[in-house]
């Protein structure tokens, strides 16, 4: 087997690009009638064909079977790979292609070189062609720097612009350009593709791994590919159960099983089922994809009307998986949100609460939030909203939003809301309750307002302490002793201060 299979594959004229139909028929409609715009913008996913069309198209138009591939298309492979400028394109040596990464040459300088150069006339092609890979990456100034040529460019010259990030390309550029949008290859024909390499290269296979590593590549060729060789080379082979070993995917019948038990809600049938399958060892997040791809599944399969309840619950069970999502990004303990995903699974319909805690949480909840904090005035939408959610959310919730600060814009419909700096430890209750608090938020302002919450509040009293306190003079030691309470501790303090051993203090 020849190493390197992603660069030896890598596509050299449009037949061998996958996936892509609509961007080839595009640009070979642009080279058949020789409408070539200044500027290309090529965005999609990673993997997905961008800086390998770019060179396709840079070599086609500097293709000597141009002229040929005019006068008959259907008859005409172009680019041709076989005449001088093409050669050379694929040889990295053509003088008037020049590829630029700009993840390695974001500044202005490079960008104004590129501009200096761009005035000199092509040596061997029609065209001088720069294909500037990773285009998001450059600076603000470097595209200020490019906007120039790109209002007024030299008939000789073409850019293409290849990204997997098109919001960060600056209007101004993008609106000069064709962009032409690059989807992420299906599965079938990306699977296709890998069955026909590994038969090419005399690789041993099953239908079934293709179809998995396709799968799990997201649409992405260069990840598929890549992937096969490695699997390739340390097995000798690639099944469907050594994909699943090299990706760390858990096998479809441990899903099955557990979403079996979940459904059932039985959870000390899924608290033992996590212990004997192990299943916390795998990633998280990818357990979690494929919760949700066999319950998605599941719901497409309700067909008839006496499915509706079991519709009903297959939906309950999605909305508690998706308001998981951003708590697995965020949390350093994935593996204890995803445990506790299942877990709340067996209740689907019930709305999570403080008592669903561990004991001694609760007790640390609970007691923080004791001490009396005014509530700061609000709007009159605010204080509708707090109103609204009082009977619907969590006590936890509503105090959090009931002792923030607010500001509303109703330009760009936000608000801004500052929430007491002692409670950030509290900032994922508000994603384990969005589904809740988010309708009657739109209710209270009449408009589908967003949230931008930060935890930058400081008490009234804190802010005069902090203030009045003494500065240390220059050349003493500050000694600052805290005054202890003589108050009887709660019961619940009490209690967690036999597992967690220290002082009850008092500020004042």
């Amino acid at each position: 087997m020849t190493v390197h299979l992603a660069r030896k594959w890598r596509s050299k004229n449009f037949n061998e690009l996958v996936g892509q139909e609509l961007s080839v028929r595009l640009l070979k409609n642009s080279l058949f009638k020789r409408a070539f715009f200044p500027a290309y913008l090529f965005s999609g996913l990673r993997g997905s064909g961008k800086t390998s069309m770019g060179r396709i198209f840079a070599a086609a138009v500097n293709c000597n079977q141009l002229d040929a591939f005019v006068q008959s298309p259907q008859a005409t492979v172009i680019p041709c790979g076989d005449c001088v400028s093409c050669k050379a394109l694929f040889a990295g040596q053509h003088p008037d292609f020049i590829e630029i990464d700009a993840a390695s040459y974001t500044g202005v300088d490079n960008m104004r070189s590129i501009i200096e150069n761009a005035s000199l006339l092509p040596t061997l092609g029609q065209k001088k062609i720069y294909l500037i890979d990773e285009a998001h990456m450059l600076s603000k100034a470097a595209f200020n720097a490019a906007l120039k040529i790109l209002e007024e460019p030299p008939v000789h010259v073409m850019f293409i612009l290849a990204t997997t990030d098109p919001e960060k390309i600056i209007e101004t550029i993008k609106s000069r350009c064709f962009h032409v949008f690059f989807d992420p290859i299906p599965t079938t024909l990306l699977a296709q593709h890998l069955e026909h390499i590994c038969d090419t290269e005399r690789l041993t296979y099953d239908t079934g791994g293709l179809q998995l590593l396709a799968e799990q590549s997201g649409g992405s060729a260069r990840d598929a590919v890549t992937t096969l060789e490695r699997i390739a080379l340390s097995e000798g082979a690639v099944t469907q159960q050594l994909v699943q070993r090299a990706l760390g995917l858990v096998q479809k019948e441990v899903i099955e099983a557990l979403v079996a038990i979940i459904v059932k809600k039985d959870i000390p049938g899924v608290c033992d089922f996590i212990k004997s399958s192990q299943i916390l060892s795998y990633s998280p997040v990818v357990v979690w994809r494929f919760i949700a791809d066999h319950i998605r599944a599941q719901l497409y399969e309700q067909k008839l009307p006496e499915q509706k309840n079991n519709y009903e619950h297959l939906v309950a069970l999605l909305r508690i998986i998706y308001e998981t999502e951003p708590l697995l990004y965020k949390t350093s303990i994935p593996a204890a949100v995803l445990e506790y995903m299942l877990i709340r699974m067996c209740a689907p319909l019930s709305q999570p609460t403080i008592s669903a805690l561990p004991k001694v949480e609760t007790v640390l909840i609970k007691e923080s939030l004791k001490p009396e904090v005014k509530v700061p005035a609000q709007s009159p939408a605010w204080q509708k909203f707090i109103e609204l959610i009082k009977p619907q959310v969590e006590p936890l919730v509503l105090t959090l939003f009931s002792c923030a600060t607010t500001d509303y814009n109703s330009a760009s419909q936000r608000v801004q809301v500052k929430c007491l700096k002692e409670h950030e430890l509290f900032k994922e209750w508000f994603d384990l309750s969005l589904s809740t608090w988010k309708p009657l938020l739109i209710q209270a302002f009449g408009a589908p307002v967003e949230l931008d919450i930060e935890f930058t509040l400081v008490k009234e009293n804190q802010m005069t302490r902090e203030k009045s306190a003494p500065k240390p003079v220059a050349g003493t030691i500050e000694k600052r002793i805290p005054e202890v309470s003589s108050i009887k501790p709660s019961e619940n303090v009490a209690k967690a201060l036999k597992i967690f051993p220290g002082t009850i203090q008092e500020v004042k």
